[in-house]
């Protein structure tokens, strides 16, 4: 397959029938067609997919979290107004061309390079720690023990800079049985050994082991489970107490404890 490549600002935009790809580092300065086998002239650490649905505030967010910024939440706005006044600051975005009623919109892919292409420019911004941070929440797979799981035509969503996975998809994969409760907004998981239960709006996360007497020590993470569209998502955090989890070429993949 060819791939285009086109660099704008230090970036490699690599363009494909099916993915889209930002390198971190390249050194050719000036539009290439090459196979995509033939990519020796990069130099990169992290490749970021950039045809992995994202909303603009997501896309921000994580950028500013890589920087010293305390984001403190501003209360009856938008979520994501802190990172977007510093993005602001920094260079980033321009709010008066992005009104808050577009945060929440999937972001188009040109948006994507040319917030890089300006991050790139700012001496406060280290563009390692951003590349490492898009490549952990782009992500567009599950895989439980090797296995890639069937979403079902379900979108791993963002929530604050987490990722949010539809829990009944992998928790079932993880060999759970999964059993709703819509009067109380909860969800239990049971597999014969461990039980777990979250409500949606609760950032608590803990669990019950048939080995171990009493449930294990409520954490939480920042981002509480929340409905979309009829479906219940967590975050990937949260089955970090059933398996191990790692993000490599744009797929969650978790072992089982």
């Amino acid at each position: 397959m060819m791939k285009r490549y086109f660099k704008v600002l230090g970036l490699s935009l690599c363009i494909g029938l099916a993915n889209t790809c930002v390198f971190a580092q390249e050194i050719q300065l000036v539009p290439t067609v090459a196979p995509v086998e033939k990519s020796e002239d990069l130099v990169s650490i992290h490749q970021i997919n950039m045809d992995v649905a994202i909303t603009r505030a997501e896309f921000i967010i994580a950028i500013i979290n890589t920087t010293d910024t305390e984001l403190i939440p501003i209360m009856d706005t938008h979520y994501a107004m802190p990172a977007m006044k510093k993005a602001e600051q920094l260079g980033l975005v321009d709010l008066k061309a992005y009104p808050i009623d577009t945060w929440s919109e999937i972001m188009p892919n040109e948006e994507k390079v040319e917030v890089l292409s300006k991050a790139m420019q700012n001496s406060h911004i280290d563009m390692g720690k951003v590349y490492t941070a898009l490549s952990q929440i782009l992500v567009e797979h599950v895989e439980v023990d090797g296995r890639l799981i069937d979403l079902k035509g379900l979108k791993i969503s963002h929530n604050q800079g987490k990722v949010m996975l539809p829990i009944r998809a992998v928790a079932e994969a993880m060999g759970f049985k999964i059993t709703w409760d819509a009067d109380s907004y909860t969800c239990t998981l049971n597999n014969g050994s461990i039980t777990s239960t979250v409500q949606v709006g609760f950032d608590s996360y803990h669990y019950s082991s048939v080995g171990a007497i009493g449930m294990s020590a409520p954490f939480s993470v920042g981002v509480a489970p929340r409905l979309i569209e009829g479906t219940l998502y967590v975050p990937v955090d949260y089955f970090s107490m059933f398996a191990d989890s790692e993000v490599t070429n744009s797929t969650v993949s978790f072992t089982k404890k």
